[in-house]
């Protein structure tokens, strides 16, 4: 099995002249394109047992395609006042977790209407699901992590993170990734405790 240590940069690509927050290896020809919000899209997430294509916007909605399913979605979330910029899979059959500027995040049953709200002090960067054991994670621009219930209960703060939390990954056995604006990626085990602290970046 490698290790990140068996990993080194091959190369630099040099072209974009603002940050680049998404890469792909592939080869494309284009489709489709969808025209359902009314400004710029700032998250795209695919929800693999639903089928789901679903983008976050800066016009405080979500927009929800079925795969194969023509243009128009099958679902807008409504009820953000800021931009949504992350999306994850809830713990329950068709649900989502966002995350929004307005510094909330949202718990949607796609098939009920309304959801609850947690409350955090700063803009909500990354949401991340634990189905297993029904927890969801959230990293903000407070510097921290929260673990969350399904009904919405904060369960847990995770210090250690200088800068704002920008992604999170949900990993085997509840053990977290985080990555920050510090400029480190750490590995979180169940217990909350940083196991290692990866730097590198500038």
């Amino acid at each position: 099995m490698s290790s990140l240590n068996d990993y080194k940069l091959s190369c630099e690509l040099i072209d974009h002249s603002m940050g680049v927050r998404s890469v792909c290896a592939a080869e494309y020809l284009e489709s489709i394109t969808f025209q359902d919000h009314k400004n710029f899209v700032c998250y795209l997430f695919y929800h693999e047992t639903e089928h789901w294509l679903c983008s976050g916007s800066n016009d405080a909605t979500v927009c929800i395609y079925l795969e194969n399913g023509g243009l128009m979605p099958i679902s807008i979330l409504k009820g953000y006042f800021s931009t949504v910029c992350s999306i994850a899979s809830g713990v329950k059959k068709r649900s989502l977790i966002t995350g929004n500027w307005d510094t909330t995040t949202r718990i949607w049953t796609i098939s009920e209407a309304g959801s609850f709200i947690c409350v955090r002090k700063q803009t909500v960067w990354a949401v991340a699901s634990m189905p297993k054991s029904k927890k969801f994670v959230t990293g903000a621009a407070d510097k921290n992590i929260f673990y969350w219930n399904d009904k919405g209960e904060k369960l847990r703060v995770l210090k250690g993170h200088t800068d704002c939390v920008r992604g999170i990954f949900s990993l085997k056995n509840d053990c977290l990734v985080s990555c920050s604006h510090d400029a480190t990626i750490r590995f979180w085990n169940a217990n909350g405790e940083c196991l290692r602290q990866i730097g590198g970046h500038n």
